[in-house]
């Protein structure tokens, strides 16, 4: 197979270059997302497992609608980093603009997601103090969805031109605020509205603020870098509705693999929650844990993404394929290693977790078995989903995730939970634990075909007509 070769606005990057300047600060960034939603559980947990429970379950449900935008907006960082490649800075700058008015679509719609969940919780059969805790957090979370997507793709902006030290800088500022401000926010009497857990919504809207403030001064003033973006010349455009639809077209594949991906586990919440607390409080503690290793597994996709449109919009398919396989094999390494970590000291992570429900800590030890199985494949899974976006194969992810995940895990899933229609007891949590671990494997073995199949057999002069259509 030929590769093509062509000149690019920075030529000498390495993959390895390009790896290390964008995925430790993706990292840093999604921790700082994620370690809200954990340290909300951690400190939720002081004031009673229901507390506990009910904030991680809604921070499940946020995330998982959440996703929808984070999917959406992996296909305008897969636009802008091909863009970059090809010697065309400027548009990025027309896709930033636009970008404002996919955000605010998406953001409606979420928000109408996390409503009409929150005025219904009572249907999932939760405890009174869960509700009372649940349903002010989800509201409040409403405020954050337009800020979080725009962060993401703030994130994406750097990761597009690989200079993202600023965004490490801020992910760390907002990690040392998430303390102090939960210990305002979750522990004390406010004035007028009062005291519960809930407020501690609070700490992930000022802190989100905060990181777009300052990351929106770094674009304008870092004119040096920044300049040849455009992103402010001018600062609005009138929507171009051709260019919407696009991003919406290829964009909705990959935000319902996303979404899929991630509800199963908050669906799984509302499934268990008649299981009693002690259950869907050890069910959360485990979901807490997963999502510092979701956190690695997320950002090495984005980063796949990134890189490898980027290494495509340059015709290096080369370089496209080797960045794809050597992130993969890191993921698959960290995971091995985390893995093992989890399974050791699985007694004092259910400790941080859990400290007055004995049941309820035994069930999240034998969880946390599974989880270091599932991350595993999970990492391996969001490699091929983030090698896949590249190529603006979105519909195939979709289907992949829609067929494995709810056509056929959910209903097997439930059968072996509660029922005994196949002559063996029901297993409850733990049959929704064992497919966590099927579905990565299963999704990551039919990716595997279809990059072997189709995009790595296909002519380099029929992939590189394809692919420039990536420019808006």
């Amino acid at each position: 197979m030929s590769q093509l070769k062509t000149s690019t606005s920075l030529p000498n990057e390495s993959n390895w270059k390009l790896f290390f300047n964008i995925f430790p600060a993706s990292v840093a960034s999604q921790f700082v997302f994620m370690s809200v939603g954990v340290i909300n559980a951690l400190m939720a947990a002081k004031v009673s497992v229901a507390a506990m429970a009910a904030i991680g379950m809604i921070g499940s449900i946020f995330w998982s609608f959440n996703s929808l935008g984070v999917g959406l907006l992996s296909i305008i960082l897969s636009k802008m980093s091909f863009a970059f490649g090809n010697g065309q800075a400027s548009q990025v700058g027309q896709i930033h603009r636009q970008t404002y008015y996919v955000i605010l679509l998406a953001s409606l719609f979420i928000i109408a997601c996390d409503l009409i969940i929150a005025f219904n919780l009572d249907l999932f059969h939760l405890s009174e103090e869960m509700i009372n805790i649940a349903k002010p957090f989800m509201l409040l979370s409403c405020v954050n969805v337009p800020l979080f997507l725009f962060i993401v793709h703030l994130r994406n902006i750097n990761a597009c031109i690989a200079y993202t030290l600023p965004t490490l800088i801020i992910s760390i500022l907002g990690l040392i605020l998430i303390v102090p401000l939960n210990m305002v926010f979750m522990y004390q009497e406010l004035p007028i509205i009062g005291h519960n857990p809930a407020f501690s919504a609070f700490t992930h809207i000022i802190i989100n603020i905060i990181y777009i403030t300052v990351m929106l001064a770094i674009f304008k003033y870092k004119n040096n870098l920044y300049g040849q973006l455009k992103l402010f010349s001018p600062l609005v455009n009138s929507p171009k509705w051709k260019i919407i639809k696009d991003d919406f077209r290829l964009g909705i594949p990959a935000a319902f693999q996303y979404w899929l991906e991630n509800s199963f586990y908050a669906l799984v919440v509302l499934l268990i929650a008649h299981l009693g607390t002690a259950v869907v409080g050890a069910h959360e503690a485990g979901m807490s844990t997963y999502s510092f290793a979701y956190a690695i597994a997320i950002s090495g996709s984005a980063t796949i993404t990134s890189i490898v449109s980027r290494r495509l919009g340059e015709k290096r398919r080369d370089l496209a394929q080797d960045i794809f396989k050597n992130v993969t094999l890191f993921l698959v390494a960290f995971n091995i290693v985390s893995g093992i970590c989890l399974i050791v000291f699985r007694s004092y992570i259910a400790d941080l977790f859990i400290t007055d429900n004995q049941e309820a800590h035994d069930i999240a030890q034998n969880l946390f078995i599974f989880l270091a199985f599932a991350n595993f494949f999970d990492g391996l899974y969001a490699s091929f989903i983030g090698y896949l976006i590249s190529f603006r194969d979105t519909r195939f992810a979709f289907l992949v995730a829609f067929i494995v995940s709810w056509c056929i895990a959910i209903p097997i899933a439930s059968v072996f939970a509660f029922t005994t229609w196949l002559g063996v007891g029901n297993y409850g949590i733990y049959a929704y634990w064992t497919v966590f671990i099927l579905i990565p494997l299963a999704a990551s073995i039919i990716c595997y075909l279809r990059t072997r199949l189709k995009w790595h057999s296909i002519p380099d002069r029929e992939l590189f007509a394809i692919l420039k259509k990536n420019i808006a």
